[in-house]
């Protein structure tokens, strides 16, 4: 499955990857990244995203004041929101991301990046995660591994 994932921000950063998953591995095969400043980046990457089995975002908690870049990630949200289907948008929790260490993103390469690309990248492979154990489950539940299709929230 195509993914592309956001990091929501002053400066947002993305990346996309093919994903495979069953319930005992997933491989992920990276396409590209970049950053971008809002909104011009992003008018530029909806019309890829939208051609992707899933996209993933950092869903925005306030925790301060809507000022400065903060509120530039929630514009940035919105606009994902509305332009992208609603049964490929994946939001996960700030939290999600730091589970995945550096160590992990440089077993796939990635070090050099900035770090919001970096972080971008830790939401796929969150993503990549989170859809094993559904399998896993769902293997154990019905006997097979399940189609890891996009629509649910929280992944």
């Amino acid at each position: 499955m195509r993914v592309i994932a956001f990091d929501p921000g002053g400066t947002t950063g993305w990346a996309t990857a093919d994903l495979m998953v069953t319930a005992t591995k997933f491989t992920v095969r990276l396409q590209g990244d970049g950053e971008f400043r809002f909104p011009e980046g992003l008018r530029e990457l909806l019309p890829y995203a939208n051609r992707c089995d899933v996209v993933i975002a950092e869903d925005f908690i306030p925790r301060q004041p809507l000022i400065g870049d903060r509120l530039i990630a929630v514009r940035v949200l919105g606009g994902i929101q509305t332009f992208v289907q609603e049964d490929k948008l994946v939001l996960q929790t700030p939290l999600q991301k730091s589970n995945i260490s550096d160590k992990i993103l440089e077993e796939y390469g990635l070090r050099n990046s900035s770090a919001h690309i970096l972080d971008a990248y830790r939401h796929i492979i969150g993503f990549a995660l989170r859809e094993m154990t559904d399998a896993r489950k769902s293997e154990g539940v019905h006997g097979k591994a399940r189609n890891t299709g996009a629509g649910r929230q929280g992944a």
